[in-house]
């Protein structure tokens, strides 16, 4: 006779191992379309521009949007889902990625970038507005749990960044604001700029970087000189003029 009970022994066959690693998690079954007259409303910026989504699609894509929707929170009780802290922009391209796994970006087309392959003034703000979107959407996906989009923004970021050889300070304070400590895109614009970027500009514009980059630019520097040559003490040393020697001399 087993001297386990029969929730001991359940409890022993349901336990994972720690050599199975962690259990994938549950996806739902793709769209189908079988509930297609069924929409959730969001509601976009300060405007409140209103952008109607297929309710599946959504719930497909996110379990936090999923989990609201299907809640009996305000968003499960409306169907309604504001976001005011994000652009028209941004969301446009999440709605892309929903429907159809990928986002399209003006900057980024072949023909436009033929057409402009010597970077200049005249496209500066539709490079900076969809950088800014791209940003912004990786906060979004982040907020949505879809990791999937966060690797596509970032590789969408980085094909920017080697197409103008530009690198752009103008949303740093935005990552900084929304993202938190060790966040994937923090951690690459503190790379790119550790790599790219000359020692003058921290000189010439040290209001471009937030403190909290600064601290972590700081601490990128120091590990890669933990893993360099050894310290030569040389460098350190004050010059010393050369002086000629005016110590008397004897006369014969």
């Amino acid at each position: 006779m087993s001297d386990k009970t029969p929730s001991q022994a359940v409890n022993k066959r349901s336990a994972t191992s720690p050599d199975e690693g962690p259990r994938k998690k549950h996806k739902p079954n793709p769209p189908d379309f079988s509930e297609a007259d069924k929409f959730v409303t969001f509601l976009i910026g300060p405007s409140e521009k209103t952008f109607l989504v297929h309710k599946e699609v959504v719930c497909y894509h996110s379990p936090v949007l999923s989990a609201a929707f299907n809640s009996a929170f305000v968003e499960g009780q409306t169907q309604t889902y504001t976001l005011d802290d994000t652009t028209e922009g941004a969301f446009k391209l999440l709605v892309q990625w929903f429907y159809g796994k990928k986002i399209q970006l003006q900057i980024l087309q072949e023909e436009y970038k033929r057409s402009h392959q010597v970077y200049n003034e005249k496209i500066q703000d539709i490079i900076d507005q969809e950088h800014d979107d791209l940003l912004r959407l990786w906060v979004l996906a982040d907020k949505f749990s879809i990791p999937t989009l966060q690797n596509l923004v970032m590789r969408k970021l980085n094909e920017i960044s080697e197409w103008t050889y530009h690198i752009h300070f103008v949303g740093l304070g935005y990552i900084y604001l929304n993202t938190v400590k060790g966040s994937p895109l923090r951690k690459y614009f503190v790379e790119v700029i550790a790599r790219e970027l000359s020692s003058d500009h921290y000189k010439t514009d040290p209001e471009d970087f937030p403190k909290e980059m600064l601290l972590e630019l700081a601490i990128f520097y120091s590990k890669r000189w933990h893993s360099s040559k050894s310290l030569k003490i040389e460098r350190f040393m004050v010059p010393v003029p050369d002086v000629e020697d005016s110590g008397s001399s004897t006369e014969a």
